[in-house]
């Protein structure tokens, strides 16, 4: 009976420590999870912020009209030939390409940089509008001009954003 007895405390003696290291289990992994994603900004390890209003600034919109030839890109924002700013890094995340004229069959559209060829090329149906995506991105090197070129009109949408070299 004395063994049954010092049996049955010992089960109960250790049921009541893995309860009470349940219950304070989460707070300790808790503590040494928040220890490990805590950011230090320091000079010599800095975090990278940046104001949520200035973020639209590195968005890039850009329209291309080959008409049956070659054009460069301009920039939706602003109007202007379009050319990669210094310093930056254009990352292009997608493509719209639209026939103007319809019909049926298909074209050839590609993109460029003036400086190394045809970095895209696309085979597309000319009636309708054909969409491209870019998840990682393409990337376009500081200061390059983007082209677009096809054998009959199609309006090119560019659209992607700036990021620092």
């Amino acid at each position: 009976m004395g063994l049954a007895k010092r049996f049955l405390m010992g089960t109960g003696a250790v049921a009541l420590a893995a309860l009470i290291g349940t219950l304070i289990a989460p707070k300790a992994a808790q503590a040494v999870v928040s220890t490990l994603v805590t950011v230090a900004n320091t000079i010599a390890n800095p975090a990278v912020t940046q104001d949520t209003s200035k973020t639209a600034s590195q968005l890039v919109n850009l329209f291309c009209d080959p008409s049956g030839g070659s054009a460069r890109c301009i920039s939706l924002d602003g109007g202007a030939a379009f050319n990669v700013p210094a310093g930056q890094t254009l990352v292009i995340t997608s493509v719209i390409i639209t026939n103007m004229l319809g019909g049926s069959g298909t074209d050839t559209v590609e993109l460029s940089t003036a400086s190394f060829g045809w970095f895209q090329y696309y085979l597309v149906p000319n009636a309708t509008t054909s969409q491209f995506e870019y998840p990682s991105g393409i990337k376009i090197a500081a200061g390059y001009p983007i082209w677009a070129a096809a054998s009959i009109e199609h309006f090119v949408y560019v659209f992607g954003y700036l990021t620092a070299n």
